[in-house]
């Protein structure tokens, strides 16, 4: 597989795409690339391939918690009745450390 980074200026990352052997998108982050941008591309293993699957799956997951939660919550009047405040420090928490760590992985291609 092969995957293109996508830099700014800076040469900050802000950009990430994979293509599989078919030219087909398989997954990206950020910016895509394009001419405005600096671009590089390197080849993927299937291991690492599906390392960036796991992580972006677990962020979808981890994003979509608090309005699923407040979704059930509606739905249990007796809940609803208790007017209490949640506490999502954790969830925000651990995007935050999937996010870096996936800028981590995309950073350490070569």
């Amino acid at each position: 597989m092969e995957a293109t980074i996508v830099k700014n200026d800076d040469f900050q990352t802000v950009g990430f795409e994979i293509k599989g052997k078919d030219g087909k998108r398989e997954f990206y982050w950020g910016i895509t690339p394009n001419s405005l941008y600096y671009t590089k591309s390197v080849s993927l293993t299937d291991e690492q391939f599906a390392s960036f699957i796991r992580i972006s799956t677990q962020l979808n997951e981890l994003r979509k918690f608090q309005s699923r939660f407040f979704s059930i919550i509606q739905l249990n009047e007796s809940v609803m009745a208790l007017e209490t405040a949640f506490n999502f420090q954790d969830i925000v928490k651990d995007i935050e450390n999937l996010e870096k760590r996936l800028e981590l992985m995309i950073n350490s291609l070569k």
